[in-house]
């Protein structure tokens, strides 16, 4: 058996299970591909060109296994049944502070859309403005601390804010926190699940906020909108992704 014939057999016993490893050994080893013809090429040969088609049949199967959820859960939140809604999201000024109120209808059950709300150190996997989020202690009467660290850039301007909040819940009904510590002197949110129609829950956030860092107050509204809207549609996403059985990779 020649060089290239043991090499071949060698990686074959050893298929990495690392799928953008095993697409890069392929891209490397375009001669090793099979061919339409094979008249003329020995019984050998043809047996090695074999195996290198199944490893390119192996390498399909993982980049589909990658992406399938994905492409699923696009199709699915396009489909009329559930179509991919924006967010509801109003904000005003009340004084110093900012109110915010959101609603979005998320197609999936309630027990789905409440095991994403309260995914407390997982959040920050699928809700966008999130860069950190775990939960520090839990409380006899079942209320946490839970520190946040958020992202949010509108045009040019940049904040990043952190917060340790008091979570309260009422399960699978709502979520009331308030602010301990942070980058924030005021800080209340309010999340609600309410039954819609066709098999799906409306999510309601209610907010009072005031920075004590602070800008003009168009670029402070735009700045919490755009978190709400991305935090809304993060936890609608993972709703979904639950609701159907998809896993994810942390």
């Amino acid at each position: 058996m020649d060089e290239k014939a043991c090499s071949v057999k060698k990686l074959f016993l050893e298929i990495p299970e690392d799928c953008d490893r095993l697409l890069r050994w392929l891209t490397l080893n375009q001669d090793w591909r099979p061919v339409s013809n094979l008249e003329g090429i020995d019984r050998p040969r043809q047996g090695l060109r074999f195996i290198v088609w199944s490893v390119d049949l192996l390498a399909v199967g993982l980049v589909l296994r990658r992406l399938l959820p994905g492409l699923l859960l696009t199709i699915l939140l396009a489909s009329p049944s559930g179509a991919r809604e924006n967010p509801d999201v109003a904000i005003r000024t009340v004084g110093a502070e900012y109110r915010l109120s959101g609603t979005l209808r998320v197609p999936a059950d309630r027990g789905a859309l409440w095991s994403a709300l309260t995914d407390y150190d997982q959040l920050a996997t699928f809700i966008e403005p999130l860069t950190r989020s775990h939960s520090l202690e839990v409380n006899d009467d079942g209320s946490r601390l839970v520190e946040q660290i958020s992202f949010v850039k509108v045009l040019l301007i940049k904040r990043e804010s952190r917060v340790v909040l008091l979570m309260k819940e009422f399960p699978q009904t709502r979520i009331v926190s308030a602010l301990v510590e942070g980058d924030f002197i005021t800080y209340h949110a309010l999340w609600e699940l309410e039954s819609a129609e066709e098999e799906a829950v409306n999510l309601r956030l209610e907010m009072k906020v005031r920075p004590k860092m602070t800008g003009p107050g168009w670029i402070e509204k735009r700045l919490l909108k755009k978190g709400v809207e991305k935090t809304m549609t993060g936890l609608r996403d993972e709703a979904v992704r639950r609701a159907r059985g998809w896993s994810r990779r942390y």
